[in-house]
């Protein structure tokens, strides 16, 4: 696995790459150590600065090395409810979630799942 996301950042999990279509698709919780934003409190909002994990979607064509950001898809939209990527990521996160759920709440740049290993996942017929 790749230790670093497509823009820097320290890799905490990763799912196996995915065969959606002619690319590889793969979701990433990534750490963030200068994280400053705003939370919702039970009382209001509250500002949140100190490390935090989140997760996102990273691409890359079929036989390449490099992943790119999912920002980087070419019919990327921010407008969009999936954000114009592949309607099919959703059954890579419904397989992952459990893990991708417990390595954004840990907060930490130290997390452990079972080992996964890469593999044919899905026979979507594509």
């Amino acid at each position: 696995m790749d230790n670093r996301t497509s823009s820097g950042k320290p890799i905490v999990f990763a799912t196996p790459a995915c065969v959606v279509g002619k690319h590889e698709w793969r979701c990433v919780v990534y750490h963030d150590q200068k994280w400053s934003g705003v939370e919702k409190k039970a009382n209001g909002f509250s500002i949140v600065n100190g490390p935090r994990n989140f997760s996102d979607w990273e691409w890359r064509h079929l036989g390449e090395n490099s992943w790119r950001a999912r920002q980087d898809w070419p019919k990327y939209d921010s407008n969009d409810s999936f954000d114009g990527l592949p309607k099919t990521l959703k059954t890579i996160w419904d397989k992952f979630e459990v893990e991708i759920n417990a390595a954004v709440k840990s907060n930490s740049l130290v997390f452990t799942v079972r080992a996964l290993k890469q593999s044919n996942l899905f026979d979507m017929g594509m």
